[in-house]
């Protein structure tokens, strides 16, 4: 009985807390995502070039510290908390935790301290190194935020787990803008501005730091009886248990910003081999990175709506229902990444414009757009693989990725600039999305059908819908450049270009949007069953057939 109780809460806990957790960390992603527009627009392609190439490796540094972990300390405690462990050994997995997770993240911001002027240099642009010093102050707390984080879940308070997470990143960014203005009106130079700038990492890490602390100081547990004293032996216990835990997603999660941390240590140095000095190799970074924020967003929407429907998919006893459902999701994901990658390329000029406020790089903008459609495959075959059991497949993929952008930087990018390094970030994310797509088909068959080839043959992965998603990408293109063109026109001659390339972009967004949407609909690409797998019935479900119906 204790068991199934332990289960229960266990899944009471998830339920409650999915939602309120993930809409929590979009929104986190999302203020992190925009924030890098303002600073490029204030700072210069410097500065942004810098903050590029820097962030990411901070990125890696805490995924390896933290990533899991506080999945990891949540699931140990509740399970304390059910079994009625006392409340000293359950004080003692957090303090083991934060002694465990506080050592290591001293040690990673003091490695980070030291090896800056040599990380730097190794980065292409020696002006990097104050702000990787900027950088280790929040490397050295937001280990111990993990650590309360996963404490505070496991008390069942993930509203304070989730306002953490925001107030982390609006204190973050309130921090980077108010240095920013000041530093600009003091007429900082790059290196001095961009390490003031990151300072804000530090003080969003310590709000949140401050905010767990006060309740999990006052938070104490209520047990039956008291236990013998948390010894060295029982803190050794329970960090092995932790990490045994956390390592599959720390495994996931780390090659992810590698993908970044590659780019930083290769296109610098690269650009710099084809004869770019330092600062304009860096100011060419910045150039580069123009379009990683919006690949991101559509990124993360794909990562999002996959991640909603996949929990459904763990719950399905019929095989054939979890083969249709997984191609429902993949063709999703890819309609997601189609229709941003088409958007992206036909309007790359006036978007560069409207949030850069010129068009330098039009061309890398539009090449890197087009990397939407294999990251939204990947965002979305990724946690596929793993209920499909292929628990390794994800980071296997992503790391394949970056060894392949590695490598291919190394060839292109002294030849051919930052197009050579777009190209290579795309031929290295389609090869990484296709593979995963092999792997989920084999995978998914033999868990469907047993193997056998008869049945596998009779089930491609993409069914001939996929030519309604194809006229939709047609006519929302051919309409997005009318648009385009007619705008361009009619006001083209009375307004500025920074203000017409809003107007087209918008305009050209937010129509094609809606018009893909309805072809989409109309072509009948997802079809009623599906609907309903997906959670679409009644008024709403009878609206869409009356509509597909109509001639």
């Amino acid at each position: 009985m204790a068991g199934r109780h332990k289960d229960g809460h266990l899944q009471a806990i998830g339920l409650r807390g999915a939602a309120v957790l993930a809409g929590a960390a979009l929104l986190t992603k999302l203020i992190g995502v925009l924030q890098k527009i303002p600073l490029q627009n204030l700072a210069g392609d410097r500065v942004f070039g810098i903050y590029n190439a820097v962030y990411p490796l901070y990125q890696l540094l805490t995924v390896l510290a933290t990533a899991g972990l506080p999945a990891a300390i949540s699931i140990v405690i509740a399970q304390q908390l059910q079994e009625g462990a006392a409340s000293n050994q359950i004080r003692g997995t957090l303090y083991t935790a934060l002694v465990t997770l506080g050592v290591m993240g001293a040690a990673a911001a003091l490695c980070l301290w030291l090896l800056a002027d040599p990380i730097a240099y190794w980065m292409g642009d020696r002006a990097a190194a104050s702000s990787l010093r900027s950088l280790s102050a929040a490397l050295a707390v937001v280990p111990l935020v993990a650590a309360l984080r996963g404490y505070i879940q496991a008390m069942d308070r993930m509203a304070l787990s989730a306002a953490s997470q925001v107030i982390e990143q609006l204190i973050r960014v309130a921090v980077m803008v108010t240095v920013l203005f000041w530093s600009l009106s003091a007429s900082w130079e790059a290196a001095s501005l961009t390490a003031a700038v990151m300072n804000g990492s530090a003080a969003g890490a310590v709000a949140a730091l401050l905010l767990l602390a006060v309740f999990a100081r006052t938070k104490h547990t209520k047990t039956p009886e008291l236990s013998s004293i948390f010894g060295l032996r029982d803190a050794a216990l329970a960090a092995k248990k932790l990490f045994a835990v956390a390592l599959p997603a720390v495994l996931g999660a780390a090659v992810v910003p590698a993908m970044g941390v590659v780019d930083a240590f290769t296109i610098p140095r690269m650009l710099q081999a084809g004869g770019a000095a330092e600062d304009a190799a860096m100011a060419q970074f910045g150039i580069y990175s123009r379009a990683l924020p919006l690949v991101q967003l559509v990124v993360m929407i794909a990562g999002a709506a996959a991640g909603a429907l996949v929990p459904r998919l763990v719950l399905l006893a019929d095989k054939k229902t979890l083969h249709h459902s997984v191609h429902i999701i993949i063709r999703i994901s890819s309609l997601i990444g189609a229709a941003a990658a088409v958007g992206l390329l036909l309007l790359a000029k006036p978007i560069n414009i409207m949030l850069y406020a010129n068009s330098s790089g039009t061309d890398v903008f539009a090449i890197i757009g087009c990397t939407a459609f294999a990251s939204c495959i990947l965002a979305a075959v990724s946690p596929l693989l793993q209920v499909l059991g292929a628990i390794q497949a994800p980071a296997l993929l992503l790391l394949t990725a970056a060894c392949t952008k590695g490598a291919l930087n190394l060839i292109f990018t002294s030849r051919f600039g930052i197009v050579g390094a777009a190209f290579a970030g795309l031929a290295a994310l389609s090869a990484a999305a296709a593979i995963g797509l092999v792997m989920a088909y084999m995978k998914l068959n033999r868990a469907t059908y047993g193997g056998n080839k008869t049945n596998n043959k009779r089930r491609p992965f993409f069914t001939s819908s996929a030519a309604a998603a194809v006229m939709g990408l047609v006519i929302m293109g051919g309409a997005v450049t009318g648009m385009q063109w007619l705008i361009s026109t009619m006001i083209g001659s009375v307004v500025s270009a920074r203000l017409l390339a809003a107007i087209v972009s918008i305009t050209g967004v937010a129509a094609g949007g809606i018009i893909f949407l309805a072809a989409i609909l109309k072509t009948s690409f997802i079809g009623q069953a599906e609907w309903k797998l997906l959670g679409i019935s009644g008024k709403l479900l009878s609206r869409i057939k009356r509509w597909q119906s109509k001639r």
